[in-house]
């Protein structure tokens, strides 16, 4: 017999149940949950970036070079 363990997916709190061949520490749902919440966080460390000197001097950078190419 094989155990497995209950868990809530951390993004939209849907129950799962994983087996313990296949748990591998899972936090999400599935693929989609895991991508969504990937996706956020990586606009979350983007805008904290942009908000530090060198994060700022480099969108700069990058907008100037855009409106030049317009």
């Amino acid at each position: 017999m094989k155990s497995a363990r209950l868990y809530h997916c951390v993004r939209c709190r849907h129950q799962c149940i994983i087996c313990s061949d296949c748990d591998r520490g899972n936090i999400y749902c599935g693929h989609d949950c895991a991508q969504q919440a990937r996706t956020q966080n990586h606009r979350i460390s983007n805008k904290k970036y942009q908000k530090t000197f060198r994060g700022a001097q480099k969108h700069s950078v990058r907008q100037r070079n855009y409106r030049l190419r317009q």
